[in-house]
C-alpha cells in the first residue's frame, strides 16, 4: 500500500484527539509494518503542532525561491525568449525569467533539449528537415571542390562541428 503524507497525519491527528502519546502514536503506526512508516521525530512534530490548534494536514507554505524553478510557466518563457533570440547566454535568460542560472540550464538541456553550439542554441537531435539541409550543404561543398582548384579551396576557412559547416570564401 502506497501511503502519501496526508494519511500519516490524518492517523496522528485521530490519535491527538483520542488522547494518545507520540510514543504510543509512533508505536501504533510501526505495529502495521509499513515500509513507509514515520519517524519518531515526525510523529512527535505533528502531535506538538496539532497541539498548538494548527490542524491543516498540509505543508506550511516555505518562503523564498522554490528549489527548483521548472515549471510550464517559465518552461513556456524560455522558449519563447530562445525562439526570438537565439544568442542569449544562460545568465541573460535567467535574468529575463527571474529564475536561477541552473534552472534556466536545466530547462535548456533536460525540457527542451538543446545545447549551445557557436553561441546559438540548437536541438540536440536533428529534425527531417536539419538533416536535409546538412545533405544539401554537404553536396555543395562536394561541387565546390569539384568547381574551384585545390589552391582556391585552400584559401578557404572552413569549420564544422557534429551539426553545422560554416565555409567562408576568402
Amino acid at each position: 500500500m502506497n501511503l502519501d503524507k496526508e494519511h500519516f497525519r490524518a492517523y496522528i491527528f485521530i490519535e491527538f484527539r483520542r488522547g494518545k502519546s507520540p510514543s504510543e502514536i509512533h508505536d501504533q503506526l510501526l505495529e502495521t509494518k509499513l515500509d513507509e512508516s514515520l519517524s519518531r521525530a515526525t510523529v512527535l512534530r505533528w502531535y506538538q503542532r496539532f497541539n498548538e490548534e494548527r490542524f491543516s494536514l498540509k505543508d506550511d507554505p516555505r518562503v523564498g525561491r522554490p528549489r527548483y524553478s521548472t515549471n510550464d510557466v517559465h518552461i513556456h518563457q524560455i522558449r519563447q525568449l530562445n525562439e526570438a533570440k537565439p544568442k542569449q547566454s544562460v545568465g541573460i535568460l535567467a535574468d529575463a525569467t527571474e529564475i536561477s542560472r541552473e534552472s534556466v540550464r536545466r530547462i535548456l538541456d533536460e525540457v527542451m533539449g538543446l545545447r549551445k553550439v557557436c553561441s546559438v542554441w540548437v536541438p540536440y537531435l536533428l529534425s527531417k528537415a536539419n538533416m536535409g539541409s546538412r545533405v544539401v550543404c554537404a553536396q555543395e561543398i562536394v561541387e565546390m571542390i569539384d568547381k574551384y582548384s585545390m589552391a582556391k579551396l585552400l584559401r578557404c576557412w572552413a569549420t564544422e562541428d557534429e551539426n553545422w559547416v560554416f565555409l567562408i570564401l576568402i
